[in-house]
């Protein structure tokens, strides 16, 4: 089995380095990549073909959720969207509205990731 692909999306470069040293840290996880918004995300999905992506819900240009839409609707083998939400509360009311939540896994940025 070959290492899980995982492109990082988030607005705040601190986040999205701290999320990489997180995930650096098993062996079978790579982060082939990362985005600032959601217009970066569906481009680099696209090119990169990651098999996780974790995704900022609030960015400029470009939210997570219209992001997701896009990348499930363009990219056939990709059905998974994890969130690095604000808070989970949030972000569930708000997958839930866009009838999302079936696609999206919310992560808390600070629980453990020993999967």
């Amino acid at each position: 089995m070959g290492s899980l692909r995982i492109l990082i999306v988030d607005d705040h470069e601190i986040v999205r380095r701290g999320v990489r040293t997180l995930l650096s840290s098993r062996r079978d996880w790579v982060v082939c990549g990362e985005a600032e918004d959601g217009l970066e995300a569906v481009e680099k999905a696209k090119i990169l073909r990651p098999d996780l992506v974790l995704m900022d819900i609030y960015m400029p240009r470009m939210d997570g959720v219209e992001a997701t839409r896009i990348i499930l609707n363009l990219v056939a083998w990709f059905d998974t969207v994890a969130t690095i939400p604000d808070t989970a509360h949030t972000s569930s009311g708000i997958l839930i509205k866009t009838g999302l939540s079936s696609c999206f896994v919310t992560m808390p940025i600070l629980s453990s990731m020993s999967c």
